[in-house]
């Protein structure tokens, strides 16, 4: 992942239109609703919330009651996401990189939407994947959504 390439991709007319074209589609609406059910069940108990590669803050905005912050490396998108959740912390940043501060710190820590996927190699998914159980306090959980292919996650998993 190159991450001026990331920050060129991201930019403010594609932040603006991020939302309704990945989010609040006919086709991925269902999904974007079942991770938020999902969230809403992980965050029942007061956790804070780190939500990584949060792009707009959709999945935060959700959530006004919870203790939030985000992580993006797009300037543009974290620009719409401080828009959509007044008083929550974001971060310009990459999730390679390690932040030993927010070690064990965050009840949830979230990277919705595969954004996993952007970088190019295993060992960089290590890193991220490595980054994310660090940030995740010793109780906490670690929510990942997994694409599996020809499969919607409510069929894998269904909310009851």
């Amino acid at each position: 992942m190159n991450r001026e390439e990331v920050e060129r991709l991201y930019d403010a007319r594609y932040a603006r239109s991020y939302s309704e074209r990945f989010l609040l589609s006919d086709i991925t609406r269902p999904d974007a609703e079942f991770e938020i059910t999902v969230l809403r069940r992980l965050l029942a108990a007061g956790a804070s919330w780190l939500d990584v590669a949060c792009g707009t803050g959709h999945f935060l905005s959700k959530f006004p009651q919870a203790a939030r912050a985000g992580l993006d490396v797009s300037p543009d998108m974290l620009e719409i996401a401080r828009k959509a959740n007044p008083g929550v912390t974001f971060h310009q940043g990459d999730f390679r990189d390690d932040i030993p501060e927010w070690c064990d710190r965050w009840g949830l820590v979230s990277c919705m939407w595969y954004a996993y996927g952007l970088v190019d190699s295993l060992r960089e998914i290590r890193t991220v994947m490595g980054n994310l159980a660090a940030w995740t306090s010793p109780d906490g959980t670690c929510f990942v959504p997994s694409p599996i292919l020809g499969k919607s996650p409510r069929s894998i998993c269904p909310v009851r």
